[in-house]
């Protein structure tokens, strides 16, 4: 029997004087069977027959009936004291439990962004598909939707998903609910230095997640880096349900400090002597022993000196560096000889040391010259001492 068709009258094969029932919807178990009449009467005792839910009743119009198995019962209405028995007179042909669908579905548990199909076990001419709020469109009603195919999950939570068909013979079915869980991907961002010095740590930071696996094997929400080259680290997020979100990537890069190097003309000096000292290596630089910034400076030691500099390069640890300039020691000559010459035309030798090499006033070149002095004269003699510095210079007068 059809759902919604007119009632079916009991009196189509029955003699005349047998009272009048009428029934809506016979023909599937645990669906409603309505059983009324007009037959006149005081008293109405209804027994419904075999598997009926509830098996009797009273009045002309009892409330609706349903049998949990198949079968034709037999149907007994009692009025005013007198039985009319209807013999097998419902069919209850269909087990209704076949039209009550089942949602079969790829899976249940889904990650944000995942698709499913889902489809309904029974055959209807009308299916109805209420997502919850999960995906949109959120329902789906028709002839035509018994599968659904690539249904797109973006909104994380937990959702009932209800299908109700309607059958040619039962009518609409009881609804089958199957609930879904949609899991958040999660989406981080790498937080740390993204250049550090040689040798230097780094601490890279990340959130917004329940667990994380980065490139370096490490499970934790932050890491501890020492890399000695450019390095590039990666982080795999992963939701509260498993779900993994769009790995991150931070780079690092790796600043060159100072590589700091001191040099000078000459490291050996003479007394008085100009001595130029270079750093190099730095961007900026401060000279200890004298507060320049240069990155040269011209000192004039008058003892061996050490001299310190710092260097300063991409806000990395500043290098230190020395050099020490030896100031030799220096000679102080004499010129040695008779000063006082009785007349004009007498000789005197004079000698002066210590010394290597000598430049007289009078051009002579060695170490003692011979004076004939026809007035009071004086001589003058410039020292290169074994270190080959030049001295101070002698003067003698005769």
């Amino acid at each position: 029997y059809q759902a919604g068709t007119p009632a079916i009258v009991s009196n189509v094969n029955n003699s005349p004087g047998e009272a009048i029932i009428n029934v809506v919807n016979g023909g599937c178990t645990n669906q409603n069977v309505i059983f009324s009449t007009s037959a006149p009467g005081t008293t109405y005792v209804w027994n419904f027959g075999a598997n009926a839910v509830p098996p009797t009743a009273s009045g002309p119009n009892p409330p609706p009936v349903q049998y949990t198995t198949i079968g034709r019962p037999t149907v007994t209405l009692t009025i005013d004291g007198t039985p009319y028995i209807y013999t097998q007179y419902i069919g209850i042909l269909i087990t209704s439990q076949s039209s009550n669908p089942n949602i079969l579905a790829t899976d249940s548990v889904f990650c944000a962004g995942d698709s499913a199909s889902f489809t309904s076990s029974v055959n209807a001419i009308n299916y109805s598909w209420n997502f919850g709020g999960a995906v949109s469109p959120n329902i789906y009603n028709g002839p035509n939707f018994s599968s659904l195919n690539n249904i797109i999950f973006n909104t994380p939570g937990t959702f009932n998903v209800v299908l109700q068909t309607i059958s040619d013979c039962c009518g609409q079915s009881k609804p089958d609910t199957l609930v879904v869980k949609v899991g958040n991907t999660p989406t981080v961002t790498i937080t740390g230095r993204d250049s550090i010095c040689s040798g230097e740590q780094d601490t890279l930071f990340v959130s917004g997640a329940s667990s994380y696996i980065w490139n370096t094997g490490q499970t934790t929400s932050f890491i501890v880096v020492n890399p000695n080259a450019p390095s590039s680290y990666v982080v795999l997020p992963y939701g509260p349900m498993g779900c993994v979100g769009q790995a991150d990537t931070f780079h690092v890069f790796i600043n060159q400090g100072p590589q700091l190097s001191v040099t000078a003309s000459h490291t050996s000096s003479c007394f008085g002597d100009s001595v130029l000292l270079v750093a190099s290596g730095g961007n900026t630089y401060i000279w200890l022993n004298t507060s320049q910034t240069n990155d040269s400076i011209i000192v004039t030691p008058t003892t061996t000196t050490t001299y310190t500099v710092n260097a300063f390069k991409n806000t990395c640890i500043p290098a230190t560096d020395s050099i020490t300039v030896y100031v030799m020691p220096h000679s102080v000559p004499a010129i040695s000889g008779n000063a006082f010459v009785c007349t004009a035309g007498d000789s005197t030798v004079l000698t002066v040391s210590p010394g290597l090499y000598y430049i007289w006033s009078n051009g002579n070149t060695t170490q003692s010259i011979t004076v004939t002095p026809t007035s009071a004269s004086t001589y003058t003699v410039v020292v290169t001492d074994f270190n080959f510095c030049k001295s101070q210079t002698a003067t003698i007068t005769v």
